[in-house]
């Protein structure tokens, strides 16, 4: 046996011994910490060889499931084993403390391993006021005139004022996530009609549902305000002046709220890995850990055109998990089929309808 030969043998058993303590820590009942997500992107970037070695004792271990949440479907185009994965994307629901730890390597593991190609991401130059848009399935980031970066999801409009006094935001429609310039001396705050959220120094997302308003931080503490709206049927116009405070919210904290006066829904504190996934979205992701089909696709249906509609009640309830980008439904569709043994019917080409497949 020549010594290249001997090298070799010795190195692949190295890189076994690794998979192996990996997928036991992929399996723990604590998520990752920051240090040890670098070191596992590290680990997978120095060699293909980790992640077929990954792969392998994964499915010798019988434990597919702790590299699901992994898997993105990443485009036809490439063959890779993260590729191969996407067809099998799940996270097990008899398993939470897995699906949990697994949910915040997912986000940046797709981030690293997914192919660019045409970026639905747009940089607007810097602003000192203005009105942004984003459409179905589009995402624009601006950077304002003191440092402070708004990044709108899909479907979102806002209006957006900077001076020396006052940095102010009126968020009519969608979704947008906002990382503020410290200067304590000049509020920063995001009106919409049902209140308004005022920060110093901090990054949050908020966003309009058909009744309420949700805010989640994820670092520094913003204050929930009550505000006087201007105009019929709550329209905002300009920026109204706040009334008194009705709640502090700090990171990894969210809450939902409906109206101008004190309804203010519950605070609810979010894990690490429950932020991340609401967040996914800034890096073009969808996260799911056990949410209903039905959410899934309420959500889904957000960046595409195409109508997504469960005729079968049967299967409304179903728990879904797994990654997926925005806008691919196609492949979101192939994974309910193939993995989930869900009916998908395009009645033309513009909807598709889901019911309970065949035995």
């Amino acid at each position: 046996m020549t010594k290249g030969r001997v090298l070799d043998f010795v190195d692949r058993n190295a890189v076994n011994k690794e998979a192996c303590e990996w997928l036991v820590r992929l399996d723990g009942e604590q998520p990752l910490s920051s240090q040890e997500f670098r070191e596992l992107v590290a680990w997978l970037k120095r060699s293909p060889a980790h992640c077929d070695a990954l792969e392998r004792h994964a499915l010798l271990w019988e434990r597919m499931d702790a590299l699901a949440a992994l898997a993105v479907p990443l485009g036809r185009s490439r063959v890779h084993f993260w590729h191969r994965l996407a067809a099998r994307v799940r996270i097990p629901l008899a398993r939470p403390a897995l699906a949990m730890g697994c949910a915040a390597i997912a986000l940046a593991l797709a981030i690293m391993l997914a192919p660019r190609g045409v970026d639905s991401h747009e940089t607007a130059p810097d602003v000192a006021s203005g009105a942004f848009a984003t459409s179905v399935g589009e995402m624009q980031t601006v950077t304002l005139a003191d440092g402070s970066t708004v990044q709108l999801n899909t479907d979102t409009r806002l209006r957006v004022k900077v001076t020396p006094r006052l940095r102010s935001v009126v968020l009519s429609r969608g979704e947008a996530h906002f990382e503020v310039a410290r200067a304590p001396d000049v509020p920063f705050v995001v009106y919409t009609a049902m209140g308004a959220v005022r920060a110093v120094g901090t990054a949050f997302r908020v966003r309009i549902l058909e009744t309420d308003v949700e805010v989640t931080v994820s670092e520094g503490a913003v204050d929930l305000d009550r505000v006087s709206l201007v105009g019929a049927a709550g329209i905002i116009e300009e920026f109204p002046a706040m009334e008194e405070s009705l709640a502090l919210l700090v990171a990894g904290q969210t809450v939902r709220f409906n109206g101008p006066g004190d309804h203010l829904k519950a605070v609810r504190d979010l894990s690490a890995s429950e932020v991340v996934r609401s967040l996914s979205w800034r890096e073009g992701l969808l996260t799911f850990s056990g949410e209903t089909l039905v959410e899934v696709i309420d959500e889904v249906g957000r960046y595409t055109n195409t109508e997504v509609v469960i005729v079968d009640p049967a299967i409304r309830d179903m728990r879904i998990g797994g990654v997926f980008r925005t806008g691919e439904t196609d492949a979101l569709l192939d994974v309910l089929e193939t993995s989930f043994g869900i009916r998908v019917s395009r009645t033309d080409d513009h909807r598709v309808e889901l019911s309970r497949g065949g035995e």
